[in-house]
């Protein structure tokens, strides 16, 4: 479940029990054998570092960083459960139910009820989970304004050129278009959510219930392609990269 596409896309991040308890696990896009970076200690809602080569994950009540390269994770922070990298590296953080911006040696309580944290591809916005559903925050400011369509909305992630916002919602994942004030529906199989873009736009990666279990897909655009990234199976609860 709940994969993240990497800066580089070479790999996606997703959650697995597949050994024994919900891990961090890295899989090349094109298929592959996956790699387990997290052993013991649940983990949760997984998100690439800017430079690509660590996945924040919330562990142990705080935000732990697993490198790719399979060494031991590190502690990042002690109290966030989500972590969120813009491309030049600033950090928005979800501490006690509340926004927090960290970057150039400076930390901003802004005291805004938020989850879900995304970074426009420019660092200028965020698209966070507010009370009334998706909404897009100035982040020199913190002004909020909600997204088209993204009531009940959860879990957005920006297209690579700032201009679509794709996210979950109990009627599928839909796609809002900035631009026009559209919303779309993409054509997954149900029920789907976690959505995230491919660097080049043209593919999304999202968790579906597919033949009695969670699995990872990819949904090629241009097509409407679906594939596998993995194949779980009720009867070993086993996932396969």
């Amino acid at each position: 479940m709940s994969p993240a596409w990497s800066p580089d896309g070479a790999l996606i991040a997703f959650l697995s029990n597949r050994a024994e308890g919900w891990d961090l696990y890295v899989a090349p896009t094109a298929g592959g054998e996956a790699r387990r970076l997290t052993r013991g200690a649940t983990a949760d809602d997984p998100a690439w570092t800017s430079d690509g080569l660590t996945v924040a994950v919330h562990r142990r009540g705080g935000i732990d960083l697993a490198p790719t390269d399979g060494s031991a994770p590190q502690r990042f922070d002690e109290t966030a459960i989500q972590a969120a990298w813009s491309r030049d590296g600033r950090i928005a953080l979800i501490r006690d139910g509340r926004l927090v911006l960290r970057g150039c040696g400076i930390e901003n309580e802004t005291g805004i009820d938020a989850r879900d944290p995304a970074w426009s591809p420019d660092g200028q916005q965020l698209a966070v989970v507010r009370a009334g559903g998706i909404a897009i925050l100035d982040a020199e400011s913190t002004a909020a304004q909600a997204l088209e369509g993204g009531q009940r909305g959860t879990s957005p992630d920006w297209h690579p050129l700032g201009d679509r916002i794709a996210f979950e919602r109990d009627d599928g994942i839909q796609v809002a278009d900035l631009s026009a004030g559209t919303v779309e529906t993409l054509p997954t199989p149900m029920p789907a959510g976690r959505p995230s873009w491919s660097p080049g736009g043209d593919e999304i990666a999202f968790h579906a219930y597919v033949e009695a279990n969670w699995n990872v897909l990819i949904l090629e655009l241009a097509s409407g392609d679906v594939r596998p990234l993995t194949a779980a199976t009720w009867a070993s609860w086993n996932a396969r990269g």
